[in-house]
């Protein structure tokens, strides 16, 4: 009866020491018995690790099953151990000295993309102009008006969301500054303006990657914005030609003109760019994009409600409308990546 219950004794001590067995040492024990040929053992001692607490723990006991699978010719179960490894540890590769060539081709057949990214972009003279277009000048004279393109400055912060492979939804939040010039000579004067104007910018757009997978990625984007106008002013500038000896010279400056102003702005946006990986988890980028706005600046209504612009200056606003072309650098944080399937 003794021995009974003494063999009880010990085979109760083993189970309990057993379930004390943490993840780390059954993973250890796993790989010798997948080492020794004893895959179905080394399946039954990973599966209890696929719940762990610990990620680290989860990705290897995923890798142990797909080895297993694998050498039992199990491919379907082989497979989707492997995405749940890459789902847990997206940045795993494969290593010729721990892993089999199967195993390192099946890897080879998943496609691990962003869930989404976060970055910064900056752009600002000279790689970034304000392009101003008159649809109807307007004068208090006989004179031209002649526009000119002034640098402009953007900076803000992208996000991005990825579909698929090849595709993902762009979404910024920009500050953007826009200049252009005015110049123009009424009788014996010469009158230069400058006007400077301040958006809140949000562009939503399409991007489209060429060799989604490759370190060096080139990509098409195209999509709408809208505009909200935070400040805007005009600097007057005016000279006496005609009296060489004393020139008479007005300048006003910092006028602000928001009342002038349509507030909202709206439009289309197209773009191309190309990054390049850094880091596992960042890249840096360059684009070129162009801003088409389908809105004018100027309300039609205010033209003739500044006096003293007129008769100082003989100027009125004409009905404009100002496109952006902007080369911008940036940098982009991924945070996560997943595993992308077609059948989703």
């Amino acid at each position: 009866m003794r021995k009974w219950y003494s063999a009880f004794l010990l085979f109760a001590l083993a189970t309990q020491l057993y379930a004390q067995e943490t993840c780390t040492e059954k993973l250890v024990n796993a790989n010798d018995l997948y080492d020794q040929g004893q895959f179905t053992e080394a399946m039954n001692l990973a599966n209890g690790c696929t719940t762990s607490d610990k990620p680290a723990d989860q990705w290897q006991a995923y890798r142990i099953l797909s080895l297993s699978y694998l050498a039992l010719n199990q491919m379907q179960e082989a497979r989707e151990s492997a995405i749940n490894l890459l789902n847990i540890y997206p940045g795993y590769k494969s290593n010729s000295f721990n892993d089999p060539v199967e195993f390192t081709k099946l890897l080879s057949t998943i496609t691990v993309i962003p869930k989404f990214s976060i970055g910064l972009g900056l752009t600002g003279s000279p790689f970034s102009a304000a392009i101003p277009r008159v649809s109807k000048s307007y004068v208090l004279g006989n004179y031209e008006k002649n526009y000119s393109v002034k640098n402009a400055f953007q900076f803000g912060f992208p996000f991005s969301y990825y579909l698929n492979p090849n595709i993902a939804i762009n979404a910024s939040l920009l500050a953007s500054v826009n200049n252009f010039g005015i110049d123009y000579t009424p009788d014996n004067w010469k009158v230069s303006v400058t006007e400077q104007m301040t958006y809140l910018n949000l562009p939503l757009r399409l991007h489209y990657f060429l060799k989604p997978t490759s370190r060096l990625r080139y990509f098409l984007s195209a999509g709408a914005y809208a505009g909200y106008l935070l400040y805007d002013k005009n600097t007057f500038k005016a000279e006496d030609t005609y009296n060489r000896e004393k020139r008479e010279k007005y300048e006003l400056t910092r006028l602000n003109i928001l009342e002038r102003r349509n507030r909202i702005n709206y439009g289309a946006t197209v773009g191309i760019g190309l990054d390049y990986k850094i880091f596992s988890n960042a890249r840096i980028n360059l684009q070129y994009n162009y801003y088409r706005s389908f809105r004018q600046i100027n309300k039609p209504e205010t033209r003739y409600d500044n006096i003293d612009q007129m008769y100082v200056y003989y100027y009125v606003d004409d009905d404009i409308t100002v496109h952006n072309a902007v080369v911008s650098i940036g940098y982009s944080y991924f945070p996560s990546y997943r595993v992308f399937s077609k059948s989703k």
